[in-house]
């Protein structure tokens, strides 16, 4: 399994974006691991203040390297525009 640095679910992801998610359901301590998206006001399946579920904790989401022989040919990487610079 990659390892991800998970932060605390009480910080806000510091931009719009797809991130994986720690969830609890908040009768039962059951955990969810996942991944959600987060709008840069609340995560796209939960509601503000949810009453059954809470983020505790949110890590960005990995991507796989561009093979060498590829690199420079790719235009899009995970709906992203790669730029000249292969950023």
């Amino acid at each position: 399994m990659a390892k991800v640095h998970w932060i605390n679910g009480s910080i806000e992801p510091p931009e719009p974006g797809e991130y994986y998610t720690i969830c609890v359901y908040k009768k039962t301590g059951e955990i969810w691991i996942d991944s959600d998206s987060w709008d840069g006001k609340c995560w796209g399946t939960l509601e503000v203040n949810d009453p059954y579920w809470r983020v505790i904790a949110w890590a960005r989401v990995l991507h796989p390297d561009i093979p060498v022989d590829l690199q420079g040919r790719v235009k899009r990487y995970f709906g992203q525009e790669v730029k000249d610079d292969g950023n």
